[in-house]
């Protein structure tokens, strides 16, 4: 955990809002607090499982967004990759939000700068990212990002997701 603890202090932000979305980070103080309904439940019992589909001792929750979907670093895997998944299915599919730690903070400073001005549902109508700096966020991410699926980015940037996709194939 004392790993994990130093790595995530080196987020920039607690939380990023961008429009309709929003990111809250764990700091290394509440990095045990973010674990919980995940690697624990609220009895302190764990919830880790060896079988598919259920959570695994080697993910952390390092965030979550606006609807508690846990944002989730593997340890067990060369440079410690990250995940998202939906909760509330009975089982966790993840899907691959970033190649390794490394990328996510990348991408993290990189949507911190696209938040300037842009805050709120107000803000990202009244100042809307312009498409070439969508498409510059977006392809950024898929070429250091080989394997992750960038829709997950792409819904940071654009209301209409399936729109997004179409726009920017990588």
């Amino acid at each position: 955990m004392e790993k994990i603890k130093s790595l995530i202090q080196r987020i920039p932000a607690s939380s990023l809002n961008l429009g309709h979305n929003e990111m809250i980070f764990a700091t290394p103080d509440s990095l045990e607090e973010f674990q919980l309904g995940y690697r624990i439940d609220s009895g302190g019992n764990s919830l880790i499982s060896n079988e598919k589909g259920q959570w695994q001792d080697s993910w952390y929750v390092i965030a979550h967004d606006e609807m508690g979907d846990p944002v989730i670093m593997d340890t067990a895997l060369p440079g410690n990759p990250i995940f998202s998944a939906p909760h509330g299915r009975g089982e966790w599919e993840l899907s691959l939000i970033a190649d390794s730690f490394i990328s996510f903070l990348q991408i993290v400073y990189d949507l911190e700068e696209l938040t300037v001005g842009r805050t709120s549902p107000a803000e990202f109508e009244t100042n809307p990212i312009p498409e070439r700096t969508k498409k510059a966020f977006l392809a950024k991410i898929a070429a250091n990002n080989k394997k992750a699926e960038v829709w997950f980015w792409a819904m940071w940037v654009e209301e209409d997701v399936s729109l997004t996709l179409k726009k920017y194939s990588f």
